[in-house]
């Protein structure tokens, strides 16, 4: 047998370093889940009211460790591979609980997609983010779809735009003025995440953007049951 080669050696020392970063963020958040849950363990055996606040940052440790899970899911697929099927509903509850500006219109039904999960949150996030150009007060989420795809449209309620301003509104490092750089930023993360985005304006003339996320083939629907 021949010995190990150097090339060998550099790629089980690369793996043994992200082997030990992966169990240094877990080993994180499960000291972070760990304690939380204990001192709501002791509130209760103590007949207290538990503080709200420990099972909520229990929960976004948790929710942290799960989207490095699916992290290293679509790291390990083969080039060109669809990213892993996403629970489209657990994305819309996060975003209802980190943003109560947008009203959320959803059907009932759960509608598993193909996204980077992390990404995805951020491109939401950054969309629900005030802002001058897009939501002021309030904004709109509505899901539709058609034959393979899931179509997200988030609707603000900022000044009227210009026609002109919507084929330029995503370019990266948009500085142009009279748009806003959040929605550069959103767009950017809305193509990692899988999704195509879009601008387009609202019978009123407001600005109201779009993410088409593909449907995932019913043999995926299927094994994630």
């Amino acid at each position: 047998m021949s010995p190990p080669s150097d090339d060998h050696d550099l790629e089980l020392s690369a793996q043994a370093r992200l082997a030990a970063r992966v169990a240094h963020h877990f080993n994180n958040a499960l000291t972070v889940i760990i304690a939380n849950l204990e001192m709501v363990l002791e509130d209760a055996a103590a007949g207290r009211p538990h503080d709200p606040a420990l099972v909520e940052t229990a929960l976004n440790a948790a929710r942290s460790a799960a989207g490095t899970c699916r992290k290293l899911q679509d790291f390990a697929r083969p080039p060109g591979a669809p990213p892993s099927p996403l629970a489209l509903a657990a994305i819309l509850g996060q975003l209802a609980e980190t943003s109560p500006t947008i009203e959320i219109d959803a059907p009932a039904v759960d509608i598993p997609v193909l996204a980077e999960e992390s990404e995805l949150l951020a491109t939401l996030g950054a969309l629900a983010h005030h802002s001058a150009a897009f939501i002021r007060e309030k904004g709109r989420l509505r899901v539709s779809t058609d034959r393979e795809s899931v179509i997200l449209t988030l609707q603000g309620d900022g000044p009227p735009v210009s026609p002109a301003t919507l084929p330029r509104l995503f370019e990266p490092l948009a500085g142009h003025p009279g748009q806003d750089v959040d929605l550069s930023q959103a767009g950017s993360m809305a193509r990692r995440a899988g999704a195509a985005i879009s601008a387009v304006m609202d019978e009123g003339g407001r600005l109201a953007v779009r993410l088409r996320l593909t449907m995932a083939p019913p043999e995926s629907k299927e094994r994630d049951r």
